[in-house]
């Protein structure tokens, strides 16, 4: 467990980190690209600008957690846990397994990328 770590831009690609709990950390501008992070905790954390791309997401969860910026595309988010999650500017352009139901636990802005169908409300300040 790794909970409240404070970290910039590790690098944690091609790993297999499931079940890792990194709730209340700061990890802005890290890397998961790649990886399996089944059942992974990030709640409450703030991650902005972290690389999230092709990585296998199934069952983590993001509660409350700052994701501005975030390189989601490709990720498997089936049963990732979103609510309370801002996802302002972030990127689900070509995220899989991503549902109405999570997005409308979540919140973003205009510059969030959503796969084609999908919204999402905006973060009220």
């Amino acid at each position: 467990w790794l909970i409240g770590i404070n970290i910039r831009e590790a690098n944690f690609n091609d790993l297999d980190l499931t079940g890792l709990n990194l709730s209340d950390s700061f990890l802005q501008g890290s890397s998961f690209r790649n990886s399996t992070l089944v059942g992974a905790k990030f709640i409450r954390s703030k991650m902005g600008n972290t690389i999230f791309q092709n990585a296998n997401l199934f069952g983590a969860k993001f509660e409350l957690t700052r994701l501005d910026k975030a390189d989601l595309r490709g990720a498997n988010l089936k049963k990732t846990a979103l609510k309370g999650a801002v996802l302002n500017g972030a990127n689900l352009s070509t995220a899989v397994n991503l549902t109405q139901n999570q997005l409308n636990t979540a919140c973003g802005n205009s510059l969030t990328k959503l796969p084609a169908g999908l919204l999402l409300k905006i973060c009220i300040k």
